[in-house]
């Protein structure tokens, strides 16, 4: 999934990547390393504000998640995976589309698509649209269930570390 937020951001931090991936500071060092050692990123030394760029080689690369090892492809033509669980094309379609400055209701329109497959997590659905779990919890997730757009999979504890979204009723209706 690091190399997927690269790909679609242009670069990736320390911090940014154990937002992602949801590892620790060394965790994440391991891991950006290992990409930079692999000839994937090229690292950007700057002390607390290291972070890496693409290097250009990254058309079917190898990505550790924390479940297991899948290949994610990178092609237009290929889906992109989450966990090993395909991402229909028309919604991979919408993920690539987003930008890192779309709009509040184009990166919406992408959760409620991506949530009416299955229940995804915060962070499932922050690697998706490229941004941090802590953003996309407190810009999107939290006023769309207010809004009735989402719902919880566990209602009465939005902290369960289960905890997953699924489209709301008024979403289902339309």
């Amino acid at each position: 999934m690091a190399l997927v937020f690269v790909r679609r951001n242009g670069s990736i931090s320390n911090e940014q990547c154990r937002d992602l991936i949801e590892l620790d500071v060394v965790g994440a060092s391991k891991l950006l390393g290992k990409l930079r050692d692999l000839g994937f990123l090229i690292q950007h030394p700057h002390g607390t504000m290291t972070f890496y760029t693409p290097t250009g080689q990254l058309g079917v690369a190898p990505v550790c998640t924390t479940h297991q090892r899948v290949e994610v492809s990178l092609d237009e033509e290929e889906t992109l995976s989450v966990d090993s669980e395909a991402i229909l094309p028309d919604i991979a379609e919408s993920i690539r589309m987003l930008g890192k400055r779309s709009s509040p209701q184009e990166v919406m329109r992408v959760i409620v698509q991506i949530c009416s497959v299955r229940p995804s997590s915060a962070g499932e659905i922050a690697q998706l649209v490229g941004r941090s779990k802590k953003w996309v919890s407190a810009s999107y997730l939290k006023p769309m269930i207010h809004d009735g757009q989402l719902e919880y999979v566990i209602p009465g504890e939005p902290n369960h570390p289960e905890q997953k979204y699924k489209v709301g009723r008024s979403e289902q209706e339309i």
